[in-house]
């Protein structure tokens, strides 16, 4: 391991760099059977290389042997302060915004995360998703809503687009008490 770190602290070359460090994580879980050590080496390897997939499968399943959300949370921090591209903030957000939702059940922050991808692009499918999934479990019915219209723009499938019309007038009829959005949405499945 050792040797390896020494080659790792003399090497520039991206991905000679993710190499090193990814069998250091391989070494570190494997031959010193530490998993605490192997996260802070794919952590490493996500902050150096984001959109290495295996290095984010990786870090995400010792988060979950480990139960290291709250560092997990910080690696992906990392990554969205010294992101460059709009895909890499988009891809962290996304991941962030799962963690909150699902791991340490902050869906405030969750929300956060989610709408930071909207920001990016307005439309996108996943982030918008995820906000209905959020929306629907809260009862935030105005802000569901809005997502709901947004979804509407992006879905392809008829049979989607039918079931979130559906799900639109459903939400105006019960929830919001506006029954002419109500009936706009209804007429739109016909």
């Amino acid at each position: 391991v050792r040797i390896y770190e020494v080659h790792l602290h003399q090497t520039t070359e991206p991905s000679t760099r993710l190499g090193l460090v990814e069998r250091l994580a391989e070494l570190t879980e494997h031959r010193r059977v530490d998993q605490i050590a192997a996260f802070h080496w794919w952590g490493q390897a996500v902050r150096e290389q984001p959109d290495s997939e295996r290095a984010g499968d990786e870090l995400e399943r010792l988060a979950r042997a480990t139960h290291s959300w709250e560092e997990l949370e910080k690696v992906y921090g990392d990554v969205l302060e010294k992101a460059t591209t709009d895909e890499v903030r988009r891809t962290a957000l996304l991941k962030l915004g799962r963690v909150f939702e699902e791991e340490l059940r902050d869906p405030d922050r969750a929300e956060q995360a989610y709408l930071g991808v909207l920001e990016i692009t307005e439309l996108d499918p996943d982030a918008l998703r995820a906000l209905d999934r959020l929306y629907t479990s809260r009862g935030a019915f105005a802000e569901l809503a809005a997502i709901l219209r947004k979804r509407l723009a992006v879905e392809a499938s008829t049979a989607d687009v039918v079931a979130l019309h559906f799900r639109l007038g459903a939400l105006f009829e019960e929830a919001l008490e506006e029954p002419e959005e109500a009936i706009g949405s209804y007429q739109a499945i016909l």
